[in-house]
């Protein structure tokens, strides 16, 4: 399995996410890595760890994209960017994956501008795994959507589901809908009608929960909106 990085994205880059890299390449035989973005950069972080550089490749970019970058105008002006690239490769299938901790807008725009979508998916979604008493747990979206319509809860479901499924091999994951009270009525307009499709739905719903929920492990997938997920995981981050 061949996995793009985009060694230039995120906080304290190129040293944390290249160290988490070596870190990886350690743990496992089964893949290898290649690395996106200033070439000279990379390899002064790389060091001399030289068995794990045999699995590494670089290919270096010289457009950067950052937060303060308007996403969609810098997918598409930005070209030679670690994040058009690594949607580039993905979509050309000479890669399997692609890892960026950089903006979050413009890996939406990428993923639908240039990667594309799957068939069905109408909006693509963060999806972290955060630790549950039994477990884990999903919080999808944690976001990338700040607001969506009722039909995307649904969606956000299955794919959560398919996930922990073939990730964490949960035959029957539990899928809670994230909401100010347990009870059906509470909720804003939105949030009602995606508890009566969930309710409709073939998916394991077992109705509201409130954020409490999520780490006493009483669900393994918790779908909402963007803006809530992403307040609920910094909460999380701030006090864990």
């Amino acid at each position: 399995m061949r996995i793009l990085v985009d060694a230039m994205g995120g906080d304290n880059a190129p040293d944390e996410i290249i160290k988490g890299c070596l870190e990886a390449l350690n743990t496992s035989q089964d893949f290898e890595i290649e690395l996106l973005g200033n070439k000279s950069e990379i390899e002064r972080c790389l060091g001399s760890d030289n068995a794990a550089k045999s699995r590494i490749t670089i290919t270096e970019t010289y457009d950067e994209i950052t937060n303060c970058d308007k996403p969609t105008e810098a997918i598409k002006k930005k070209t030679d960017s670690a994040i058009v690239t690594g949607m580039k490769k993905v979509k050309d299938q000479t890669a399997q994956v692609f890892i960026s901790a950089g903006s979050t807008g413009a890996l939406l725009a990428g993923s639908l501008l240039v990667a594309g979508r799957m068939k069905g998916v109408v909006r693509p979604a963060l999806a972290p795994i955060v630790p549950s008493k039994k477990g884990q747990a999903m919080i999808i979206d944690a976001g990338m959507n700040t607001q969506i319509k009722p039909v995307n809860y649904l969606q956000f479901g299955i794919m959560g589901t398919e996930y922990m499924k073939s990730v964490y091999n949960i035959k029957i994951p539990r899928v809670g809908l994230i909401n100010v009270g347990t009870e059906e009525s509470k909720g804003h307009d939105a949030v009602k009608q995606a508890y009566e499709i969930l309710s409709k739905s073939k998916l394991n719903f077992v109705g509201n929960i409130e954020g409490r929920d999520l780490t006493e492990g009483k669900v393994d997938v918790v779908v909402c909106d963007g803006f809530t997920g992403n307040a609920m995981l910094k909460v999380m981050e701030g006090t864990g």
